[in-house]
């Protein structure tokens, strides 16, 4: 975080946020909450979820225009959140963890098989490959090679991951 993705430049927090508020207002951020079920006290994380739920009430909306705590039977007949096109929020958490504090309203919940190493290389090469695709897109650059650089530090990091949890 603090990198810009075109130069690798350092940039400054002020600058950060200020970017972030604006890809958040104008409905183009993705935001990646990882871990809820790592938060340790229990208040604390139902103090994160009512942040999450009321980010989400504000800032997160489906293609027909309506939020996550609207009215679930329209919605399910009507929206499908890939096709929103607005903010998209993504929320990681173990299944024991989730249940224990779990999100309210109606939000898409999806479980992922275990992968081995190799799959989850294959998984992070293509995510940068779709990410960088689509900021490349929006921003309406022709940059090369940029999202390897990123994703070969990404693997990197799972690499050590895996080496701490075997441990």
């Amino acid at each position: 975080m603090g990198k810009s993705i075109v130069d690798d430049s350092s940039i400054s927090l002020d600058s950060l946020s200020c970017a972030l508020q604006d890809y958040i207002k104008q409905g183009q951020a993705l935001i990646i909450l990882d871990g809820l079920d790592e938060i340790p006290v229990s208040y604390q994380r139902s103090k994160i979820i009512n942040l999450v739920e009321n980010f989400v009430d504000s800032y997160i909306q489906t293609p027909m225009g309506t939020s996550a705590f609207d009215d679930r039977y329209l919605s399910r007949l009507f929206d499908n959140p890939s096709k929103s096109g607005g903010n998209q929020l993504i929320v990681t958490s173990r299944i024991v963890g989730y249940h224990v504090a779990p999100l309210a309203g109606q939000f898409a919940h999806y479980t992922i098989r275990p992968m081995n190493m190799e799959q989850m290389k294959d998984f992070v090469d293509y995510w940068f490959f779709r990410v960088h695709q689509c900021i490349l897109d929006t921003l309406d650059l022709s940059l090369i090679n940029q999202g390897e650089i990123h994703d070969e530090a990404l693997k990197k990091e799972l690499e050590k991951n895996r080496t701490y949890r075997t441990s």
